[in-house]
């Protein structure tokens, strides 16, 4: 038997009514919502996105944001940079290692002390800019339904919420070592 679209919708009525509540999305409305649940459906549906238009690239998610970071903050460490990208150290060496045998990061031949700092090349420096210039077309298809006003808002509402990180992580202030 073939359920219609109206015992679909009669079964979602079943369920009481929460004041302000979306019954499409089945969560009321966003200003009563979590931010952090918010960011992540955010997050969940710019990914696919993100991942379609840096793939051309030969590069993913993890890789372009390993960019982003040492191209504000040269010379960060593997620890460094897991700590800003809030990865696992281990995560971050293997993103490392992937964009050095692209040439696209260098590090020096001889290490002083224990870690050792990494740089954009050239190369890598053309590469993030490619890879930014795509990533605008993965937020336009995000923020489709916004204005141009509302995007700038909300870009600048993010930047500030990142910028102040309490724990030293965010991509525009790296963390000492």
């Amino acid at each position: 038997m073939t359920r219609s679209h109206d015992s679909e919708s009669s079964s979602v009525d079943q369920h009481p009514a929460v004041p302000g509540e979306n019954h499409r999305s089945g969560w009321g409305d966003s200003a009563d919502q979590p931010l952090g649940y918010l960011l992540y459906r955010a997050m969940t549906t710019l990914r696919p996105y993100m991942v379609a238009e840096l793939q051309p690239l030969g590069i993913g998610v993890p890789e372009f944001v390993c960019m982003r970071i040492l191209a504000g903050a040269p010379g960060q460490s593997n620890a460094s940079l897991a700590r800003s990208a809030n990865v696992s150290p281990q995560a971050m060496n293997l993103v490392v290692r992937t964009l050095q045998d692209m040439g696209v990061v260098a590090r020096p031949a001889v290490a002083t002390g224990r870690s050792i700092p990494a740089r954009l090349t050239g190369k890598g420096m053309a590469l993030l800019q490619r890879a930014e210039a795509v990533m605008g077309i993965a937020d336009e298809r995000l923020m489709v339904h916004l204005s141009n006003a509302e995007r700038a808002r909300f870009k600048r509402f993010l930047h500030s919420m990142g910028a102040h990180d309490p724990f030293g992580r965010g991509v525009d202030s790296p963390s000492s070592e």
